[in-house]
């Protein structure tokens, strides 16, 4: 997805996880990011984010719909979705 930002994205914001994970997304994230970096990371709490939690709303909705628990969520946030399809071995959507 970051691939897909805005140009004006200047600033990245992450839910912090455990350090090893953390460390995982700021070196795949900085090398996305280029050189010179067109965007900074930091990794907050939700606690201290609440816009955070709009991204495990969205990601909880699209893995009940993928799991096959339900799909009420997802089709809930009609148009606002939308679905990309990544091919690679094994399949994947």
């Amino acid at each position: 997805m970051v691939l897909e930002l805005d140009g004006g994205v200047r600033h990245l914001a992450l839910d912090r996880r455990q350090e090893a994970q953390n460390a995982v997304d700021r070196r795949v994230l900085g090398g996305l990011a280029g050189r010179p970096p067109r965007f900074t990371l930091e990794h907050r709490g939700s606690a201290d984010e609440p816009l955070l939690w709009l991204a495990d709303i969205v990601v909880g909705a699209v893995a009940g719909q993928v799991l096959g628990r339900t799909s009420a969520y997802a089709e809930a946030m009609g148009e606002v979705l939308t679905r990309v399809r990544i091919d690679r071995p094994g399949g994947c959507d």
